[in-house]
């Protein structure tokens, strides 16, 4: 079953590179496997050399569990002390391979040590934040738990009142014990398979979802939270209003400098904007050298504030590209969600009418897509007027 496990983290790692821990757990049950056979080969336990192996790949056994279940929550490695934990118990082991044979001290040592990882690997797994609402990512931990509580209660009763003299000893600890690790061999691999398949499908919703050049969301997703907070602000009576952007001449860039140079603008802009909104802001690659901007709980006024700021600090970015500097500008469209829509789009285009105002207007500008008292009427007007290229690039 250990080789199974192995074998079956293998196929995943082959197919899944961005999921390094598969590899730390191929390593676990591999370890895994080579010290229970190990154990076949060495039944009476005389042969030291094999005994002191058998432990020793256990001991690491657990190490690579614990190092995996850190890399899958995206955690550093273990720390000197965790490191050294292996080899303190293994030269303590050796003591009493080579030196004094004692089968009970073993076990002592075996079962401190193991319950430690577990434990360790448990507390990983319960740490704020690391679960995200992950069912599997917490049967892991309980799974660690009741390990490292087995283990700990073998060392406790054996160091209290005895026993645990023989591998194959018959005893009430050692009965549980034994089913435990059975449980152990086939339900940790199951939990950290389930915890790599939830992974997986996570990415590829995120593939989905976002654009690969920029990492914002793409339309589809855009339009699918969008209308969520429209629906939000419809029952809550909120103000919401939506930015137009467009990067201006862009065209210019791609056909200037290439469309390496245009991707390495899109992706210095989309660090800008990102940079420049709230949590609660829902930007998105629109489409092109479009960018769409939902902001909850912004009215006009706050909206149009943002774009400036957005606008002016954009304009001084200076992109790195192939030993130049490249610049641009943006044209940003502001509308507001009005109590007479029925749907985001209704802003959406508002919001487009109005970059292309800014667009008509002479580019590098805010307008802002105003309603007059009466609620009718719309017209653009200007946050801020155009001011010239600062950058040949832009031009």
């Amino acid at each position: 079953m250990a080789i199974t496990a192995a074998v079956t983290f293998a196929a995943s790692w082959r197919f899944n590179r961005d999921i390094e821990a598969l590899r730390f757990w191929v390593w676990t049950y591999l370890l895994n496997a080579l010290g229970l056979l190990l154990i076949v080969l060495n039944p009476s336990g005389q042969v030291s050399w094999l005994l002191l192996c058998s432990n020793i790949s256990f001991s690491v056994a657990a190490l690579m569990l614990l190092w995996g279940s850190r890399s899958f929550l995206g955690r550093p490695r273990p720390s000197a002390l965790f490191m050294a934990a292996p080899a303190m118990a293994m030269l303590a082991m050796a003591y009493f391979i080579f030196v004094d044979f004692d089968y009970h001290a073993r076990v002592l040592i075996s079962a401190l040590y193991l319950g430690l990882m577990a434990m360790a690997t448990a507390c990983e797994h319960f740490r704020p934040g690391a679960a995200r609402g992950s069912a599997p990512v917490k049967v892991m931990g309980v799974l660690q738990l009741i390990h490292g509580t087995s283990q700990w209660g073998r060392f406790l009763v054996f160091a209290i009142w005895g026993g645990g003299d023989k591998l194959l000893e018959v005893n009430a600890v050692q009965t549980v014990v034994f089913f435990e690790a059975c449980l152990m061999i086939v339900a940790v691999p199951i939990a950290c398979l389930l915890m790599a398949t939830e992974r997986l499908h996570e990415n590829l919703r995120r593939m989905a979802m976002t654009d690969d050049l920029t990492g914002l969301l793409n339309r589809r997703a855009f339009l699918d939270e969008a209308r969520r907070h429209f629906a939000r602000t419809l029952r809550q009576g909120a103000p919401l209003s939506v930015l137009m952007i467009d990067i201006d001449r862009f065209k210019k860039i791609n056909d200037a400098k290439g469309h390496d140079a245009g991707d390495a603008v899109l992706a210095a802009f989309a660090d800008a904007l990102r940079a420049g909104l709230r949590k609660s802001d829902l930007p998105c690659r629109y489409g092109g050298e479009e960018f769409c901007v939902v902001l909850p709980d912004t009215d006009m006024e706050g909206a149009a504030t943002l774009a400036e700021t957005l606008r002016r600090r954009f304009a001084a970015v200076e992109v790195d590209y192939d030993g130049e500097k490249l610049g641009a500008t943006i044209s940003i469209g502001v509308a507001s969600a009005l109590p007479s829509m029925h749907m985001i789009e209704e802003a959406i285009s508002n919001a487009d009418r109005a970059l292309y105002g800014a667009k008509r207007s002479g580019r590098d500008c805010v307008i802002r897509f105003d309603v007059d008292a009466d609620g009718e009427k719309p017209s653009l007007t200007y946050r801020s007027r155009p001011v010239p290229a600062a950058r040949p690039a832009a031009s």
